[in-house]
């Protein structure tokens, strides 16, 4: 089932954390950006903070790309985040940004 980028877009204006399923195991990240990727699909740079990984690298603070068309039961926790160290603002991973962090820098925190 496709998700509304709505969802993504409200996670990444208020800084909050994503849940979502993602080729079979459940992720939790900070997103950072959403775009279109270099294939003209919609993507989302995110950080990954909990749940699984095939790579095995959660929490690393590496950024990852994710293809929205493969997330399913996705979520916006009520968790917040600061702006991630590793967060690059016009991301050149993306052909066009729809949001991204730096959008809503100076944006209230919720509590």
């Amino acid at each position: 089932m496709a998700i509304s980028l709505d969802v993504i877009r409200i996670a990444i204006h208020e800084r909050r954390q994503l849940e979502f399923d993602y080729r079979g195991l459940h992720r939790v990240v900070e997103p950072m950006a959403l775009g279109l990727g270099q294939k003209g699909r919609w993507q989302v740079r995110a950080q990954q903070v909990g749940g699984m990984s095939s790579s095995g690298s959660v929490g690393t603070g590496d950024p990852k790309l994710f293809d929205v068309a493969l997330m399913s039961r996705t979520d916006v926790l009520s968790v917040t985040f600061e702006i991630p160290l590793a967060y690059q603002p016009n991301d050149k991973a993306f052909i066009e940004i729809d949001a991204e962090l730096s959008d809503y820098a100076n944006a209230p925190r919720l509590v």
